[in-house]
């Protein structure tokens, strides 16, 4: 074979692996989306979002002295809460989140092993494990508020240590001004 036909087959060859390769990515990620939809992994993420939403005005209720806050002034945090919530929610979004999901996943599992996930989300365990997500991640978010409520009171301790830190450094009890975000640079 002359030099320049091996050339040809190097390169040939060289060209199927990598179709071969390229065609075995996108029918991993395939399987991964459909793993995904099977696990109902977007309504899991609501789920958990919105949870959080509705423990966070609580927590920081618990975290206030007593007293401190005005039913008005109670009533701008629990709108800044939510505010802020939407916020996340829009920027990690399950249609952001899934390619970058799918891209962890795809290097973490082989193709065989989603089969294996997809086969298990199939089958009666699976389905049953997936209706019950929704009971998991509520009764997950009343033992991370149990614990919370546990440790506000050195929460409490530790921010006013902070706070008489700030006063003692700085001499002033005027908050710090956030500075306007920039937008990013192209």
């Amino acid at each position: 074979m002359k030099a320049g036909a091996k050339w040809i087959a190097v390169l040939a060859l060289t060209a199927t692996v990598s179709m071969c390769a390229r065609a075995d990515e996108a029918s991993k990620r395939e399987k991964l989306h459909e793993m995904f939809r099977l696990a109902h992994t977007d309504q899991t993420m609501t789920l958990m979002f919105a949870a959080q939403e509705k423990q966070m005005p609580q927590l920081l209720r618990k975290l206030m002295p007593a007293g401190t806050l005005t039913t008005a002034q109670q009533a701008d945090l629990d709108a800044f809460v939510v505010k802020v919530h939407r916020i996340v929610q829009q920027a990690a979004s399950w249609d952001k989140l899934e390619p970058q999901f799918t891209d962890i996943y795809a290097s973490v599992y082989t193709e065989r092993e989603i089969d294996g996930l997809i086969a298990f989300y199939k089958s009666p365990v699976g389905s049953e494990m997936v209706a019950k997500q929704p009971e998991i991640v509520d009764k997950s978010q009343a033992v991370t508020q149990a614990l919370m409520t546990e440790v506000q009171p050195q929460v409490m301790q530790a921010a006013m240590e902070f706070a008489q830190q700030m006063q003692t450094k700085y001499g002033s009890s005027k908050p710090a001004t956030v500075p306007p975000s920039k937008p990013a640079s192209k």
